[in-house]
């Protein structure tokens, strides 16, 4: 489905489709024109704030790094497991214990970070559709 210049279409998310670059062969997408709550209800940390813009940018001309890490990952997966067929296997259940265990304090602090804004937006008239088709 094309986009067509005399008529106006809107994505789900309330962003019109003409902030998609389709129509110059480029597949950029036009990062102007999302809003944020400004106020935001909870103000960020230090180490929280970045330039999302300017990511998005870099990120949509430089997705092409996403296909090499991909093909190197999946080469080493299947080099490695090749590579220890005839060999024995290895001890790493302290090593996996640390992991799992830093996983999980990772995600009861996204958790704790996260919650009181979803719970506030959810929680709002008209909440679960706009945590959905909103924001």
């Amino acid at each position: 489905m094309g986009v067509s210049s005399t008529k106006k279409m809107v994505l789900f998310s309330g962003i019109p489709t003409q902030a998609l670059n389709f129509s110059k062969g480029s597949s950029t997408f036009d990062y102007t024109t999302v809003h944020l709550d400004d106020p935001p209800r909870f103000y960020p940390y230090g180490f929280e704030v970045f330039d999302w813009k300017e990511w998005c940018r870099y990120v949509s001309l430089n997705w092409h790094f996403c296909l090499y890490a991909g093909l190197v990952y999946i080469t080493a997966i299947f080099g490695i497991k090749g590579w220890m067929k005839g060999r024995p296997a290895f001890d790493l259940k302290p090593q996996l214990f640390l992991w799992n265990a830093a996983l999980g304090v990772f995600s009861i602090i996204g958790f704790v970070r996260t919650a009181p804004e979803f719970f506030s937006i959810v929680l709002d008239k008209d909440g679960f559709y706009r945590s959905i088709c909103v924001r």
